[in-house]
Order: C-alpha cells, then structure tokens, then sequence
C-alpha cells in the first residue's frame, strides 16, 4: 500500500532525539526558543510562540485579539474542525464562508456577503498549499488570523506566507509540511500580541486569575521542528517535482486540478483534484489497487452544526467529489509512477 501521507524522517531527528534523551532536556530546553527564532527568521515576522499544536495556536491567537463571547468570527466552511473548535473555545459565534471551485480557499465574495457590524475576526486558511486572496482579505479592515497550517513555505510575491496579516498560525502535525512530532506557533510583528501568547501557554507559579493553558511545546518537539526546519526548502523542491510529475502525466476531461492565484508559489502539500461525479467509488478503488486517497473536504462544517447546505455548494461539491492522491517528499520515483498509472486506470474505468 502506497500511503497517502507520511512524515519524511531522516537520520538527524533521531540523533537529536538520543542527544536529548541522554542530557535529559525533554520539557524545557534550548530548542524551543531557537524553533521559535528559526521560524521567525524564515517568514519575516519578529516575533513567535511556540504552542503544542494548531489548534492551541489558533484558541490563543483568538484570545490575544480580544475575541470572546459578543464576537462572531469568520471562517471557511471546509477547513477542517480545528478551526470551529477554537473559535468555540474562545466563546465567540463561528459564522461559514464558501470556498472558491478552483482551490477550495475561502471565497472573498462569500466572506464579503456575510461581514457585519459584528464580525470581529476572519481566520483564513491557505489549503493544499496554496496561497488564499489573503491581501484582499486584509482589505476588509478586520483583524485576520492568516492561516499557514498546510502552507508553511509557500509565498505571495515572494514574500513568505504567515507575514500577510497582523497574526498567524503555523501547525507541525506528523503529516504537515514541516513536521515537530505535533505542534504549533503564533507569529505576530506586535510584540503585545505574543507576549499575551506566551503568557497563556502556562500556568505554573503565576497567582492571578486570567485564564491559562497546559498549551507549551516540549523541548523534544521542538529539537525535531528545527532539523526539519533547516530541511524546509528542500522538501518543498521535492514536492513541486512530484506535483509537476503528477500534473503532466494525469489527464482526463473527468477531473478538474487545482488553480494558484496570480503570483502565487505553493509549496505543494497536496496534488488534490476534483471528479465530476462523487469521489467514494473512485477513492474506494484506488485502495482496493493499493493507492491509499484523501478528502479534499473531511466533512463539511454546516453540516457538523447542523445547518442546511444553501450558500454552500462549492464546499459541498469539494466533499463529495474532492480527492487527494499521495505526495510527500519520502515519496519513491517508482511508487510516484505507480500512481500515476493507477490513477489513470482508475479514471478511465470510472
């Protein structure tokens, strides 16, 4: 079986991991201020907090802005539940945006539709890698969480993703860009912003009521991001081979590939595309021939809270006809072209 994600793990993480093992520095150490230095460093935003994964990342990126009870918070309707989660957590009314049909980011019209006087804050996601309308966004004069989870390394006029807005989030899950084991970071040029973070991310020996979090990255996670950190590019140069792999030798009139926005260069974290009939027979076998496939919408977010799909139908139509196909740097020549040709044989028979 060919697996649709997969961490790409060298023998320098674990020479890290025995180094820290023996010494004994696995909560608290260097690691996690040099992490948050190198990543600053990389996107061009002063400052960073280290937090132990996106979720964490985004409730405090929240909390820092004020968002709270009285606030509504926009989102797209196909992000995945972390983002509901944390506006939830933060006590503030989520409201949902339809995405774009040609990459699933969320839709500027849609968002411009649903602003009111109550929208305090806009998280906007760039997905598969795969910069969203973030400037124009920007534009709306309301405080946005530029979310880089899925984009780390990607640039908008060469500039970096996560330095757009006056707040972003970063994720480290195994199968992210960039991987620390699990983990997060909120990056900001307003130093209040960040040091509102940190104070968040724990609670010991600190005696008034304002409300903290077990949220700190461990020394251990964050030696890890470093080594992968300093990988970065090169893992995005693989990716953009096999992508540009999969994008000339995949053709058939039945599918639709994704479309970067102007001057945009994505780092390539998913090859997703859309059939023009549902995906579940598609996906199905392409398992049964040993090609494990993703979603390109997990489960779309209305429908979590119970709401009909109206105003929705771009998400809906990436939910039930979106498919990701395996791409990762630790991904063979050899597996890459067994993709390919099964995936081929899977869209003639379909």
């Amino acid at each position: 079986m060919i697996y649709h994600s997969k961490p790409s793990i060298s023998n320098k993480e674990f020479e890290i991991l025995e180094n820290l093992f023996r010494n004994g520095q696995l909560a608290v150490g260097d690691e996690i201020s040099k992490f948050e230095a190198n990543l600053s460093n990389y996107v061009g935003v002063r400052y960073s907090a280290a937090v132990v994964n996106g979720t964490a990342a985004l409730h405090l990126a929240l909390l820092s802005l004020g968002i709270g009870e009285k606030s509504e918070v926009a989102i797209p309707n196909s992000a995945c539940a972390a983002l509901l989660n944390a506006v939830r957590m933060s006590g503030a009314k989520p409201v949902l945006i339809d995405t774009n049909s040609y990459d699933c980011n969320i839709s500027v019209q849609s968002l411009k539709n649903k602003i009111t006087s109550k929208t305090s804050c806009i998280i906007a996601p760039h997905h598969f890698g795969f910069p969203c309308k973030i400037e124009e966004i920007n534009s709306f004069g309301i405080p946005v969480i530029e979310d880089c989870a899925q984009t780390i390394g990607a640039k908008i006029s060469g500039k970096q993703v996560g330095s757009f807005s006056g707040i972003s989030v970063f994720s480290f899950y195994a199968t992210k860009v960039l991987t620390s084991i699990d983990g997060g970071m909120v990056l900001s040029n307003q130093k209040e912003l960040i040091e509102d973070v940190k104070d968040r991310t724990y609670y010991g020996g600190k005696t008034d009521s304002k409300l903290r979090f077990n949220y700190k990255l461990n020394n251990v996670c964050a030696a890890i991001g470093n080594v992968q950190l300093a990988k970065l590019d090169e893992f995005i140069l693989r990716r953009k081979k096999l992508y540009e792999f999969y994008d000339k030798n995949i053709i058939s009139e039945k599918i639709e590939k994704l479309k970067a926005e102007p001057n945009c260069e994505p780092c390539f974290y998913r090859f997703v595309f859309k059939l023009k009939t549902p995906a579940k027979n598609f996906r199905e076998r392409m398992e049964s021939l040993g090609i494990a496939c993703g979603d390109a919408v997990f489960f779309p977010l209305n429908r979590m809270l119970g709401e009909k799909d109206k105003g929705f139908s771009e998400t809906v139509e990436w939910f039930e006809n979106g498919v990701s196909i395996p791409l990762y740097p630790s991904l063979t020549g050899e597996e890459a072209e067994k993709v390919v040709e099964i995936t081929n044989k899977v869209l003639k028979e379909i």
